[in-house]
């Protein structure tokens, strides 16, 4: 098992998460940034993704 650093725990969370309730959204800067933001913790997630992220939330 290779080792998983915090912040792909936390990407993945968020993703998991955001595709099973539709109720929860994202604030703070950078979080529509392509590159995921300083952590890379949004990564994949931005406005419009195929992950469940829309502009909304």
């Amino acid at each position: 098992m290779r080792a998983v650093r915090m912040g792909e725990r936390l990407n993945l969370a968020l993703h998991e998460l955001m595709a099973r309730d539709p109720d929860v959204y994202l604030l703070g800067e950078d979080v529509a940034d392509p590159y995921g933001g300083a952590f890379k913790i949004t990564k994949g997630c931005p406005p419009g993704s195929a992950t469940g992220c829309g502009p909304r939330r």
